[in-house]
């Protein structure tokens, strides 16, 4: 399994939520990976690769304090995996939220 690098540029501090939609249309109950401090960079401790099929969706959400979601990105399966290229490091800011 991998573990997330979440740049946050953000001004606030955030809860990284990670969910799945399978190629079944089922999602998967949403984990909370950790926190990452108003501009700060963290390594989360939890490890997400599993088996994350290619034609899967993976979701990952940024909660503000008052749990609004501030930021989200979502990537199919194969993108995903491709993270491994970059050290598996993603920013959450309000430019690259979808």
């Amino acid at each position: 399994s991998a573990k997330l690098d979440m740049e946050n540029r953000m001004s606030t501090d955030v809860a990284i939520v990670f969910s799945e939609i399978f190629q079944n249309g089922v999602s998967s109950a949403p984990r909370i990976l950790g926190t990452v401090l108003a501009g700060q960079t963290t390594k989360l401790g939890i490890g997400i690769i599993g088996g994350i099929g290619a034609d899967q969706k993976v979701i990952l959400q940024a909660k503000g304090s008052s749990g609004n979601v501030v930021w989200q990105k979502t990537w199919t399966g194969e993108e995903f995996v491709k993270l491994k290229d970059v050290g598996w490091k993603i920013v959450v800011s309000p430019e690259t939220g979808s």
